[in-house]
């Protein structure tokens, strides 16, 4: 899994294959602090770089999506339930998209579990073979 992001404006892609997704979404459903390492990109263009940890924090608030571009840490913070509920979304995705497929993770009036200070995020179905992740 792989997350590249443009500072100005923020934009951070996610990027990883069925498995890696449906993974992800077993450690965020657990709702407990975590950290995975990423896979270095071979180029990071069109963005500027890339973070090297994936940060799941327990928080009592909903899912803040943030990114600590000093430390290269993609953050994901929010309550057990709140996150359980982007677990499920991230498990659909990752058993459902078609490859290169892709959806987007942005605050909007009234989301039921993105807090309004989340950064957007894209993630997308990398076309590569699952084997090589």
């Amino acid at each position: 899994m792989t997350a590249f992001y443009a500072k100005e404006p923020l934009n951070i892609e996610l990027s990883g294959t069925r498995a890696e997704f449906e993974a992800l979404a077993v450690r965020v459903a657990e709702g407990g602090a975590a950290s995975m390492p990423l896979v270095p990109p071979k180029q990071t263009s069109p963005y500027d770089s890339f973070a090297q940890h994936l940060v799941i924090r327990p928080s009592d608030a909903k899912v803040a999506v943030r990114l600590v571009a000093d430390a290269d840490v993609l953050e994901l913070a929010g309550s057990p339930a709140a996150l359980a509920l982007l677990a499920e979304n991230l498990d659909s995705f990752g058993r459902q998209a078609a490859s290169g497929g892709h959806f987007h993770l942005e605050f909007f009036d009234g989301h039921f579990y993105l807090a309004e200070s989340s950064a957007p995020l894209v993630c997308v179905l990398a076309d590569r073979d699952e084997s090589a992740a």
